[in-house]
């Protein structure tokens, strides 16, 4: 809905019923006295909509990795994954479905045996390199057509115990196919602490906190419009405070409460980039032998660094009008164990949208889902 708009201000709720299949498939083989290890994993789900007005979709992932280790205490793994998605997740401008196609491919060379020969068994060293395709179906989506390359040197050391110190450092390039937007390159340095630590006799802690500090570049350029010239994002330089903490607390043998927050960087669909703030807080329950409870509930802010106009950028409007969005959502669900080889589970959802900007897409959704999930052990 628009509040701002006397047409659709009032609109009716709109409520669809939908059926929806999934399918799994993990599996693992250990080869060469189990230095060489494959692992491969898959999930397609099918969602069908019993009104004609909404046309169905389907998300799948798909991935494989093979990794070896060296007698020497080194280690080498390569792994693509493929992702196909249509849920409006990671966007700030894009509350409707959005259908794309993800290529994740990775390389990590691990140096920890190694390392801790020498250091006494607490150093780890590992380097990544990570390339990653993003291709949207639609052309109203386009702006998100993209290529990224980036290198990761992370060293850990434990200080106590299952706890350590790690440094990260990263280097990231990103190559845009739409010239609405700006070629961007940034420079992370993360400090931080994770690992597990007891608490009490039957609880422990895990968990991850970091923070560190983010510098991004962006080229700048103009494209046309018809006949018209226009700049794109002058928003050049950026530095950035990231940070991020998940803590996981064991509470006994039947109680897991889960909380995170992240502040990021991320990719934006109209300006160079986005701040994100999110919190996630999860509580997960064994009520009974055989069924487990849950809650959850999140809340996130989209900053990004030049407001959406009325028509968008790649309808040709820039201007600036330094709106955000926020979103919210709870949820709950059941899981009950009906034997060896069947789950039953409940789960109800609401989200919120809120987008400050007058001409933004404002709205609630509710989901109820009935779930049952066999497995072909």
């Amino acid at each position: 809905k628009d509040d701002h708009d006397p047409i659709t201000r009032d609109q009716d709720a709109e409520a669809s019923w939908y059926w929806q299949a999934s399918a799994a498939l993990l599996g693992d083989a250990h080869f060469m006295d189990d230095r060489l290890t494959v692992r491969t994993a898959m999930r397609v789900t099918y969602r069908d909509y019993t009104t004609t007005d909404v046309s169905d979709d389907w998300q799948a992932v798909a991935g494989a990795s093979a990794k070896y280790a060296f007698p020497m205490g080194a280690w080498v793994e390569i792994g693509a994954t493929y992702t196909h998605l249509v849920d409006p997740i990671d966007e700030e401008d894009a509350p409707d479905r959005m259908a794309r196609e993800q290529w994740d491919y990775s390389l990590d060379i691990g140096l920890d045996q190694l390392a801790k020969r020498v250091f006494a068994d607490r150093l780890e060293v590992t380097l990544s390199f990570d390339f990653r395709t993003r291709d949207f179906e639609d052309r109203e989506f386009s702006m998100g057509d993209r290529w990224e390359a980036e290198g990761t040197l992370r060293v850990a050391y434990r200080v106590i115990r299952d706890v350590s110190a790690f440094v990260e450092y990263a280097h990231m390039y990103r190559e845009v196919e739409e010239k609405r937007l700006n070629d961007g390159r940034n420079d992370t340095l993360r400090f931080g602490l994770d690992g597990a630590y007891p608490l009490t006799k039957s609880g422990r802690l895990l968990g991850t906190v970091f923070v560190g500090l983010r510098r991004d570049e962006f080229d700048q350029g103009t494209y046309r419009t018809d006949s018209y010239h226009n700049s794109t994002d002058t928003d050049d330089l950026n530095n950035s405070l990231n940070a991020g903490v998940m803590l996981r607390y064991l509470m006994g043998t039947r109680t897991t409460i889960t909380l995170q927050y992240l502040r990021s960087t991320e990719f934006s669909l109209h300006a160079n980039y986005q701040d994100v703030d999110r919190v996630d807080l999860t509580v997960t329950r064994i009520l009974v032998p055989g069924l487990t409870g849950r809650v959850a509930g999140y809340w996130e802010l989209d900053t990004p660094s030049r407001g959406r106009s009325n028509k968008g950028p790649w309808r040709g409007d820039t201007s600036y009008d330094g709106s955000n969005v926020y979103r919210t959502g709870v949820g709950a669900g059941i899981l009950q164990v009906i034997n060896d080889f069947m789950d039953l589970d409940v789960t109800v959802n609401a989200d919120w949208r809120n987008d400050t900007d007058p001409n933004g897409k404002d709205y609630v959704s509710y989901n109820a889902l009935l779930g049952l999930t066999f497995y072909l052990r």
